[in-house]
């Protein structure tokens, strides 16, 4: 078994210890590896010295243990003989065979053992920087993610009366009627901001902006 020491995932494998520098022949594992190094990985013997004729009901078994096809790197429920059985596949044939392992776990009952390994795999799942915007691309892709009408009757109570700051800097750099002014050194995008920073009313900040004897206070053409 291989641990991603990064979070937590495995890896359930077999081999026949023909070769004595064999690591895994895991395709998720190893592609992991290609790219950081093994030594991300824990690599934890379960069982030796097992007959050749147990070795796919044990893998079978420890996958299953494991979870680690749910919740870890294990690309079948096990017993196929490795994961070099993608590579000689259809993208059909693999889609059959999802299909079938699908219906394989469908109504299957958990213990609370491995609820509680369920749980904290999942709380202590890392994301990369690369996974985040992957997530946000795809999600994006399906044209956002769906909200319950009562969902979004909730966030629109949340959002009214409340500004949106990215919305009204795009307003301000992008409105060609509004009207940069200069007050005591100071320049303000609009004269509403200036009465929001200033704390004046609009009509004290016109009539001052249009006094030509005040020379500190002018607007910006």
């Amino acid at each position: 078994m291989l641990v991603d020491k990064r979070n937590g995932k495995k890896y359930v494998g077999k081999h026949n210890s023909k070769k004595s520098d064999y690591w895994s022949s895991g395709l998720v594992p190893n592609r992991i590896a290609n790219k950081h190094g093994r030594d991300i990985f824990n690599r934890i013997i379960l069982e030796d010295n097992i007959d050749d004729f147990d070795l796919n009901d044990k893998e079978i078994y420890y996958i299953e243990l494991e979870d680690s096809f749910n919740y870890g790197y294990n690309s079948t429920l096990g017993g196929e003989g490795g994961n070099h059985w993608v590579n000689d596949k259809t993208e059909e044939e693999i889609k059959l065979i999802r299909e079938k392992q699908s219906k394989k776990l469908k109504g299957r009952v958990f213990t609370d053992e491995t609820k509680r390994k369920m749980s904290k795999s999942a709380k202590d799942k890392v994301f990369t920087k690369e996974h985040r915007e992957n997530i946000g691309k795809a999600v994006k892709k399906r044209g956002g993610v769906p909200h319950s009408d009562e969902t979004k009757v909730k966030l629109s109570k949340a959002m009214t009366g409340k500004k949106n700051p990215e919305h009204s800097d795009f307003m301000v750099k992008n409105n060609p009627k509004a009207q940069k002014v200069s007050i005591d050194g100071v320049i303000y995008n609009t004269i509403k901001e200036a009465v929001e920073n200033l704390k004046i009313n609009r009509s004290t900040i016109k009539y001052k902006l249009n006094n030509k004897k005040i020379k500190n206070w002018f607007k910006i053409n």
